[in-house]
């Protein structure tokens, strides 16, 4: 188990990766859904979820998150292209002379991680609009059958509302957050190209 987690990866590792859960495994990117922000924004949305429902009724509730979807939907069609853009920015700033010295010492895991975080903020807003879509139906079958099937009304009807809502607070909030993040990531990767490019330099003037 220790080698597993020691154990060097380098660039023709990383080709043999193609999808995302392969890519999630070898960065590790499942422990941000344990980080602070994320621990934070859970506690956000619960107190949301909490004070919406003893303060509004569900219709009023389904009201404000369609209106919020359907505003969060094109935003989210732009983020994903800022994605494409960030990543296509980050792939070209690293050069092939930089990237050889970080592959000889062993820490192309790093750059991957960043050059992933584009994808895995990719994933987080397809769940968030997978989350909103599911949200849209239930509510829409919850009003359309209230009549007719009391299970919408009844107490674990309304449990897998509220659920569902919480769902969706959170991945917007996190999401969100996580997109502003990765300017950051964009900033440290460009440090990171000078640092290496710096070090190639160093090791082509160093007297043989």
């Amino acid at each position: 188990m220790r080698n597993e987690r020691t154990k060097t990866i380098h660039i023709n590792d990383m080709c043999q990766n193609h999808s995302f859960l392969s890519f999630l495994l070898v960065t590790k990117k499942y422990y941000e859904l344990i980080s602070r922000v994320s621990v934070l924004v859970v506690f956000i949305s619960v107190a949301l979820v909490v004070f919406f429902s003893c303060t509004i009724n569900i219709e009023i509730m389904n009201d404000m998150l369609r209106s919020l979807f359907s505003l969060l939907v094109p935003a989210y069609i732009g983020v994903i292209g800022f994605l494409f853009s960030g990543l296509a920015l980050m792939s070209a700033i690293i050069t092939q002379k930089a990237l050889k010295i970080i592959d000889e010492q062993g820490k192309i895991k790093s750059v991957t991680g960043i050059l992933f975080s584009c994808y895995y903020c990719g994933a987080l807003i397809l769940g968030a609009l997978g989350f909103g879509g599911i949200f849209y139906l239930y509510s829409y079958y919850q009003e359309l059958y209230k009549q007719t099937i009391a299970f919408f009304y009844s107490f674990p009807g309304v449990c897998i509302y509220w659920i569902i809502v919480f769902f969706n607070i959170y991945l917007t909030i996190y999401s969100l957050l996580y997109t502003v993040s990765l300017l950051g990531s964009c900033i440290k990767f460009f440090f990171v190209n000078v640092k290496y490019n710096d070090k190639g330099k160093d090791i082509t003037n160093r007297p043989e």
